[in-house]
């Protein structure tokens, strides 16, 4: 394994339109999403909806998000996510799950009781370990780590 930079030197753009990037990086069995700007809750269905069929095509083993560009995360986002989305990706080849959230203090709080319930979610089915982290390279670094941690 390389190092970060070298690992990111190696994704492949998948999928890019108006408000998301989609990234691959096969040899390490990684989806990377980058969020452009503030979305919609139909940006969201559809950025997370083209992810999930590239991570069922390729058999992936991990994401993850980049909500560095989120401010706000609205309640039918929240309920989407809550109610459909994490059912979707349990179903799916992911092991884990990796959230890189805004370092703003406020808009960290704004999105809590989210990165909360997701948390609790992922506890209660078992299926995939999930982390929040405040950087990128924090989060590919625990993705790369060894399953067991």
């Amino acid at each position: 394994m390389g190092s970060n930079s070298e690992i990111l030197d190696s994704a492949t753009l998948v999928v890019e339109n108006a408000f998301v990037k989609i990234f691959i990086i096969q040899a390490e069995s990684i989806l990377i999403l980058e969020w452009k700007f503030q979305i919609t809750l139909a940006e969201r269905k559809s950025g997370f909806l083209q992810a999930l069929e590239i991570i069922k095509a390729y058999e992936l083993r991990s994401w993850v998000v980049s909500n560095k560009n989120i401010y706000y995360v609205s309640p039918e986002e929240k309920s989407w996510i809550i109610n459909e989305w994490l059912d979707l990706l349990n179903q799916s080849t992911l092991e884990r799950s990796a959230i890189v959230c805004h370092e703003n203090y406020d808009v960290l709080m704004s999105t809590w009781d989210l990165t909360s319930e997701v948390q609790q979610q992922f506890q209660k089915k078992g299926i995939i370990q999930h982390r929040v982290f405040m950087n990128f390279p924090n989060a590919l670094n625990w993705l790369l780590s060894d399953m067991s941690n």
